[in-house]
């Protein structure tokens, strides 16, 4: 969306001010800045949440946590919809890949183009169980266990499904693919990587490396989540530890509380950062994967899932929590190609009500527009000319 003359902006409900003559940009950190649904969609326990197809998908209960199976969806995260759920399995995991969710739990797999429409295509045997599914190289990959060893399927199509074998005597948690390389996790700190999907190797072909700063490791029973993006692989586990890794082989590994037994359980990559979530309302994030920063929650629940979607991350977990952060935006100024005069882009969520504001002093604010319902997740605004001193501009979110 173009618009001359001004720029939309928004960080949750926190003004971003941008100067006309420097390229400054100052704001609140949106990941200190949560909103709880009120009241929660659901009292069954949520693991796990996915973005895709413009919605959220948040699925859990089953036997497990002797509650009834449960599948919400959301197009703001906030305001969720409970879909009837045609099993009463338990539900352990959700993704979005190539244009359709798909769900893991002791059933098998199940597909679905809209989150309302689902088909089961493969059951899993006795004592097994799928938790977590990617997408890369063309294939869907699903790790899990299959009695007390693990299991790792592939499919090139969501529907007919192979088994690749994986030894030893652990089951698989999580997966993810970068760099042309599927990288799985699982109990005892297992990891193995794969290239194709079919061929897997084992531990003792990655190596670890305590980071210089890193108190000692604990030993943790489950590698618990794995995620991929800004060109490395970062894992965390119930003891408190997470791994970074470019290449899924070659990794450091870093304690991020010398003092705290800290259980984490998903994490999760969007906007430039990585974030993972945990026992007590545990939120940390991590541009880098090295260098990790807490932020306020306002809960003691425990977190189990996480995932990125406009403009921003949605956390869930026990008695049907869900968390939403403040809405993320990226703003930057560049020469008009039209005019040579400077333009300000934005990337940030749709949807959203917007005031934009100038000033010459950050102190005295004029109104300049206000838009409804922003139909556009990216604005820009062409044509700024600058006049003696500094004009900044503003933008507040509803």
């Amino acid at each position: 969306m173009r618009i001359a003359g001004f720029v939309l902006s928004a960080v949750f409900w926190v003004p971003v001010i941008i100067s006309a003559q420097m390229v400054s940009i100052g704001r609140a950190d949106p990941l200190d800045l949560w909103r709880l649904t009120t009241p929660a969609p659901t009292k069954s326990p949520l693991s796990a949440v996915a973005f895709g197809n413009g919605q959220f998908v948040a699925i859990g209960g089953g036997p497990y946590s002797a509650s009834d199976a449960v599948i919400l969806r959301s197009t703001d995260g906030m305001d969720w919809v409970k879909q009837p759920a045609w099993t009463n399995s338990t539900l352990l995991g959700v993704s979005y890949a190539n244009r359709q969710f798909l769900l893991s739990g002791d059933f098998g797999i199940a597909t679905s183009p809209d989150a309302v429409n689902w088909v089961a295509p493969l059951l899993a045997g006795q004592g097994g169980f799928t938790r977590d599914i990617v997408y890369g190289n063309g294939l869907f990959v699903v790790v899990g266990a299959a009695g007390i060893g693990p299991a790792v399927l592939i499919s090139s199509d969501g529907i007919r499904w192979i088994t690749s074998e994986v030894r030893g005597p652990f089951q698989l948690n999580a997966v993810a693919y970068g760099n042309g390389r599927f990288v799985a996790v699982g109990e005892f700190g297992a990891l193995t990587t794969s290239t194709d999907g079919t061929n897997w190797s084992g531990p003792p072909e990655a190596s670890y490396t305590l980071a210089s700063n890193s108190p000692p490791l604990r030993r943790a029973d489950e590698t618990t989540s794995i995620a991929y993006g800004g060109g490395r692989f970062v894992f965390v586990d119930n003891g408190g530890n997470i791994g970074t890794s470019t290449d899924g082989l070659n990794w450091i590994m870093l304690q991020i509380s010398p003092i705290h037994y800290l259980h984490l359980n998903s994490v999760a990559y969007g906007d430039g950062r990585f974030v993972g979530v945990g026992q007590n309302g545990l939120i940390l994030s991590s541009s880098d994967g090295y260098s990790w920063v807490q932020h306020p929650s306002g809960m003691v629940a425990q977190l189990q899932g996480i995932t990125y979607g406009n403009g921003h991350f949605v956390a869930v977990g026990e008695q049907g929590t869900v968390l939403e952060s403040g809405a993320i935006v990226n703003l930057s100024m560049t020469p008009s190609l039209n005019t040579g005069l400077p333009s300000l882009s934005l990337e940030g969520p749709a949807g959203l009500d917007y005031t934009i504001q100038a000033s010459n002093d950050l102190v005295t604010w004029k109104d300049m527009a206000t838009i409804t319902a922003s139909p556009s997740s990216k604005i820009t605004l062409e044509g700024l000319r600058l006049g003696p001193g500094n004009l900044f501009y503003r933008a507040q979110s509803r």
